[in-house]
């Protein structure tokens, strides 16, 4: 996805066709740092435990049903990912009930 590899994207001919604002281009570099972020995160807490003892936690925790657990590249990406995730849906829950609350003092 762009989001995840923009340095595969041909920026000049992307820059040519379609022009992105401001507030939007500082919002997708904003994402991508984050999930720089996440990712270094998420490698410094498996890197922190011997692989062998996440195997089977980790092959429940993201519903893989074989023994065979994912690469450790591919478990980086899939824990990275929800890691953001997570993140955007507790701040935007944190923004919204500050509102709600807000309106309700009002």
């Amino acid at each position: 996805s762009f989001l995840r590899h923009p340095q595969q994207q041909n920026h000049d001919k992307n820059t040519s066709r379609f022009v992105l604002p401001k507030l939007l281009n500082a919002s997708i570099t904003d994402e991508i740092n984050l999930r720089k972020v996440s990712q270094q995160m998420t490698s410094n807490m498996l890197n922190a435990f011997p692989i062998e003892y996440l195997d089977f936690p980790l092959r429940t925790f993201l519903g893989y049903k074989t023994s065979k657990a994912p690469s450790l590249d591919r478990l980086l990406e899939l824990l990275s990912d929800i890691m953001c995730d997570v993140s955007h849906a507790m701040y935007a829950w944190v923004q919204t009930e500050n509102e709600i609350l807000s309106e309700m003092r009002t």
